[in-house]
């Protein structure tokens, strides 16, 4: 995967093996500044589903509207996370993404959303309750690490929830230090050593 500029558009396949209802799913992802017009997305072979993803910054208040959105959902009314805790000053200094999902014809649904910290720490990551098992929250979780990889970040560190561990496990991430709590939920910090190979053209 790949951004190099505002101008650029990149298209990209990947094929999650996600087998519901009986179905393997195929799906097309485009990566574009949130700026450009997406092109060449492909249907999914089984439910013509489309994906995209988007990078945005806090000043843009479209994005901003729809990051809260989702993460209100996500933290606030699903999690039970304090609407004073669930956002913070780092908002405002991070790379957000948003991933949208075609809901009809033509009209794509952001549904899920991460930051990156200047310091190379990942965070709000957050898929709606509808759309998790698809492969969303690891679709996040790698561009998130292109993104750290561009900007010259050797490793990348996270607060996992720890019914979250696996996940991020599977990911290549290891746990270090104790048990916390944040926001009354139960957390792991977590780090990733990130991998330059075959990056040349992040």
């Amino acid at each position: 995967m790949c951004i190099r500029d505002r101008s650029d558009v990149v298209v990209y396949d990947l094929l999650f093996f996600l087998y519901t209802c009986s179905s393997w799913y195929f799906f097309s992802l485009v990566i574009i500044p949130a700026s450009d017009e997406y092109v060449n997305i492909k249907y999914n072979i089984c439910m013509d589903m489309k994906t995209k993803v988007t990078l945005h910054n806090w000043l843009e208040p479209a994005a901003k509207q729809e990051i809260k959105r989702i993460r209100y959902d996500v933290f606030v009314v699903e999690q039970k996370v304090p609407p004073e805790e669930e956002l913070d000053a780092f908002d405002a200094v991070s790379l957000h993404i948003l991933v949208h999902t075609e809901i009809q014809d033509g009209t794509f649904l952001p549904v899920a959303t991460g930051r990156l910290l200047p310091d190379g720490h990942i965070g709000r990551v957050a898929v709606m309750k509808p759309f998790r098992k698809m492969g969303i929250g690891s679709l996040i979780m790698t561009e998130l690490e292109k993104q750290a990889i561009k900007r010259g970040m050797v490793a990348i560190e996270l607060d996992a929830q720890l019914q979250a561990v696996p996940f991020y496990n599977r990911l290549g991430y290891s746990a270090f230090g104790n048990i916390f709590t944040d926001a009354g939920i139960l957390h792991r910090k977590m780090r990733k050593k990130l991998s330059f190979q075959n990056d040349e053209n992040v």
